[in-house]
């Protein structure tokens, strides 16, 4: 008895699929490999270049900084938002005093003294003795005079007084010279009898003359400490 092969079952598969059929299913297959391609690029696409942007483009319009804070639950950087700072300008009070209805030479005066000194009870003081008037004379009845912004007594201040009648000396001149007597004054403790004026200095003739505010106040207290 002859054996004849018999033919396997993949084979016969084979030869049964036909041409048009195997050609079909190798395009199915070249069309869900290129898919596959196509999908993986995406995703690798999405993960590398279009998140980092949008991740960018958040902090930009945010104006984020990287704080040097890290949350405990957190391996990565707190993002905190910059804070506005706004400026306040504060304008502070200028010291004045002057006399509210002051002549031009009682201004100077009054300047002069407060440019020099910063001491409001000189510049009172000297308003109760003179007006601040340079040529304002008193006569006592020792037969002396006061004389000048200060009212220096003609018997005290002999010397300065002659030098002003022969020379012309400034009134600012004059007025350093009753500041060195007041300063003298000040010192020696007899400042009450060295200026009549100054035991009645915040009397309302002599202090409701004036214009004084509360920055001068303060520059005035610094001065004397």
């Amino acid at each position: 008895m002859i054996k004849t092969k018999r033919p396997s079952p993949k084979r016969e598969m084979i030869k049964s699929i036909e041409p048009k059929q195997f050609k079909n299913i190798t395009i199915g297959i070249m069309i869900y490999l290129v898919a596959c391609l196509g999908l993986g690029t995406l995703e690798r696409n999405m993960g590398k270049k279009i998140t980092p942007k949008l991740l960018k483009t958040n902090e930009v319009n945010a104006q984020a900084v990287i704080s040097p804070k890290t949350d405990k639950n957190a391996t990565k950087s707190i993002v905190e938002p910059k804070k506005a700072i706004t400026m306040i300008k504060v304008e502070v009070e200028k010291p004045i005093i002057k006399l509210k209805n002051g002549n031009a030479e009682q201004n100077e005066a009054v300047e002069y003294l407060w440019n020099k000194t910063k001491n409001i009870d000189m510049i009172l003081t000297f308003y109760g003795e003179s007006y601040l008037l340079k040529d304002v004379v008193n006569r006592n009845t020792n037969g002396t005079q006061d004389r000048f912004f200060c009212q220096l007594n003609s018997q005290y201040h002999a010397a300065f007084i002659s030098e002003v009648e022969k020379e012309k000396v400034s009134d600012g001149k004059i007025l350093d010279y009753c500041i060195e007597v007041w300063n003298d004054g000040i010192k020696k403790g007899r400042i009450h009898s060295t200026f009549y004026a100054y035991s009645h200095r915040y009397d309302k003739r002599v202090r409701g003359a004036f214009y004084i505010n509360q920055a001068a106040y303060n520059e005035f207290y610094k001065s004397v400490k």
